[in-house]
């Protein structure tokens, strides 16, 4: 059997007590020991795969210790689950993923993926899964309300936006057939087609009732949970019946919040797109993307559900390209934002309301 120190571990400070936190493994430990460097010693050298044998001999050396003794302590740790064994399938398979992740430069990314796989899930087909849930929910109320199901509004400077159009008037064939539906030579949308498109890109359709949280939106997208944490920001180039500027689209009054009149062209193509051949479609607006996070994180407390919010952003660019093809208009979509200089724009909070992506519309 061989034995290594597990993935990832960290050393906290609580209080005046120093604890070793093993988050893949989801354990805490706080002995005595940990006061002595010699452990750390040791466990920082432990750094891969030893003969259960070599490591007792490192633990020996370094702490001074009988090989009976150090041997006791290495199977103390691996029952504390700071040192793991390769007797463990997944661990070695986790280890053994490990370099091709880093080689390319993924090694955070790889320990996220890890230890949100870690994560117990919620049977939900089963009824006592369920009612746990519920009563997890209800726990959460308790402690304080969940965050606002709309977001706040940004500006008391309105927009309206007339009704939305019922229908299309494409069929699926059309909307997914390469040149299905003739696109309209670059010029501004509408505010007609503005309208339309937002609805079914990012408007509420209906509403979706929830045993513990009550009432939460429903949308033509899909949205973990019924969360809908993606927010967006217009920055209209050119129009003709609106004024050029920045917009945050209202959901919940199906208008535009007017932000700014300060945008033009080469600052989105610089700040927004990032490669200035995306602009060749000469678009007559970019929306940006953002999530309000804590519109998922209070319904989810583990971290699987980060993921989530990018599935959120893939759904709504998706929808967003076939609304934009079914009514004549180009449209990109990608995800190099210059995140600092974005949020400083709009006037968003960047670790709270991250920006996730843009579009194109022309």
């Amino acid at each position: 059997m061989r034995v290594r120190r597990a993935l990832d571990l960290q050393f906290q400070v609580v209080g005046e007590k120093l604890q070793l936190h093993s988050p893949r493994e989801g354990v805490l430990y706080d002995g005595k020991a940990l006061r002595d460097s010699r452990l750390t010693q040791f466990l920082v050298g432990m750094s891969g795969w030893e003969p259960e044998g070599a490591a007792t001999g490192r633990l020996a050396e370094i702490a001074d210790l009988s090989t009976s003794v150090a041997r006791a302590e290495v199977k103390r740790l691996v029952k504390a689950r700071i040192l793991v064994t390769d007797k463990d399938a997944e661990q070695a398979d986790t280890f053994a993923a490990a370099p091709l992740w880093s080689a390319h430069g993924w090694r955070e990314a790889f320990t996220y993926q890890v230890l949100s796989d870690s994560i117990k899930r919620v049977d939900y087909r089963k009824r006592d899964g369920a009612q746990a849930d519920i009563a997890t929910m209800q726990q959460y109320l308790a402690e304080g309300p969940e965050p606002y199901l709309y977001k706040p509004p940004v500006s008391a400077e309105i927009v309206a936006l007339p009704a939305p159009s019922k229908t299309l008037n494409a069929t699926m064939h059309e909307v997914l057939a390469d040149h299905g539906i003739p696109e309209k030579a670059s010029s501004p949308m509408s505010l007609q087609d503005l309208s339309t498109f937002l609805y079914y890109s990012f408007g509420q359709v209906g509403v979706k009732k929830t045993p513990a949280l009550g009432d939460q939106l429903r949308k033509a997208s899909p949205s973990g949970g019924a969360r809908h944490p993606t927010e967006a920001y217009l920055m209209v180039l050119n129009a003709e019946d609106y004024p050029v500027g920045i917009y945050h689209y209202s959901v919940r009054d199906h208008a535009l919040e007017f932000i700014t009149a300060e945008i033009d062209g080469d600052w989105v193509a610089r700040h927004v797109v990032g490669k200035p051949e995306w602009m060749k479609i000469s678009p007559a607006m970019a929306i940006v993307l953002t999530s309000r996070v804590e519109r998922s994180m209070y319904r989810y407390r583990e971290n699987y559900s980060y993921r989530p919010i990018h599935h959120d952003v893939g759904h709504i660019l998706e929808t967003s390209s076939l609304t934009a093809r079914a009514l004549g208009h180009k449209f990109f979509r990608g995800f190099s934002v210059d995140d600092r200089e974005v949020s400083r724009k709009l006037g968003t909070p960047r670790l709270t309301e991250p920006t996730m992506a843009f579009m194109l519309l022309g």
